[in-house]
């Protein structure tokens, strides 16, 4: 019977892990590449966070029991507003949190919170997408003005002699 080892691993654990980040596509190994995808319009300030938590779990010589936690490792990863892609070596069998810390203002996110399992050494990716709408465009309904204009006669003197009836 196979036994899996889950822990919940908190923010102040990432102030004490290691972090071992490189290029994407460099080297051997087993890795998790992180894609930041961007559509739509960022600002041009925009910037996006995303952590990367990972726990290692150690198993018996027979590959059953979790032996406990190895090692916490991860990164934190910064892209702008054009996105980008970071990776980050996994050291054995793993299993990663991967979450958007800075959103970057965007509209909505795909893929912000994902974990995912390294049991095999296979390299992983993610995708984190921010999508950005285009901003709605308010036109003011074209006003008319109508002037009109009343030509009126001016005033004419009288000129009548009075009239006296008795």
């Amino acid at each position: 019977m196979k036994t899996k080892l889950v822990l919940v691993v908190g923010a102040a654990l990432l102030a004490s892990t290691v972090a071992l980040v490189t290029p994407a596509g460099a080297g051997d190994g087993v890795w998790l590449t992180v894609v930041k995808e961007v559509e739509g319009t960022p600002p041009a300030d925009a910037e996006f966070v995303i952590e990367v938590i990972c726990v290692r779990i150690d198993l018996d010589d027979a590959g059953l029991e979790p032996l406990g936690v190895v090692l916490d490792y991860g990164g934190t990863f910064t892209f702008g507003p054009d996105g980008g892609e970071e990776s980050l070596e996994i050291l054995g069998r793993s299993e990663c949190t991967i979450t958007e810390t800075d959103d970057g203002g965007a509209d909505e996110v795909i893929g912000g919170e994902q974990t995912v399992v390294f049991e095999d050494p296979l390299s992983q990716e993610v995708i984190v997408t921010n999508v950005f709408e285009p901003e709605a465009v308010t036109t003011a309904a074209p006003t008319t003005s109508t002037t009109s204009t009343s030509t009126t006669a001016a005033a004419a003197a009288v000129t009548a002699a009075p009239r006296f009836t008795g």
